[in-house]
């Protein structure tokens, strides 16, 4: 086999591979927000809410003081009895070794 067609297959060769490794990474992400998204709405019925819309924020728009990279801030905003009110759920997303613990604040609390 000649030199060009081995580089060809060499370079085509790590462009699959890192296109599978960005794949999986995509599908695993999607997973963990979903898995979330079941957590969120479960905390929620336990305090007899019923979630009415979940956003991903930056940790500058939250109440958290300390977040690293393996975390994913979610604002709730959900409805109970007595009105709508405001949740805010720090979630381990389980990408990074530089994370806080996960923890809940509620506007009632």
């Amino acid at each position: 086999m000649d030199a060009a067609k081995k580089s060809k297959i060499v370079v085509l060769s790590v462009v699959l591979f890192s296109v599978l490794i960005g794949l999986f990474a995509f599908w695993g992400l999607r997973d963990v927000q979903e898995l979330h998204k079941k957590q969120i709405a479960q905390v929620i019925a336990e305090r007899g809410g019923e979630v009415v819309q979940v956003q991903v924020v930056s940790p500058s728009e939250s109440p958290f003081t300390e977040s690293g990279k393996g975390n994913t801030i979610y604002k709730i905003t959900y409805r109970t009895s007595t009105g709508t009110k405001i949740a805010w759920y720090r979630a381990d997303n389980q990408s990074s070794i530089v994370k806080s613990d996960e923890e809940w604040k509620f506007e009632d609390e």
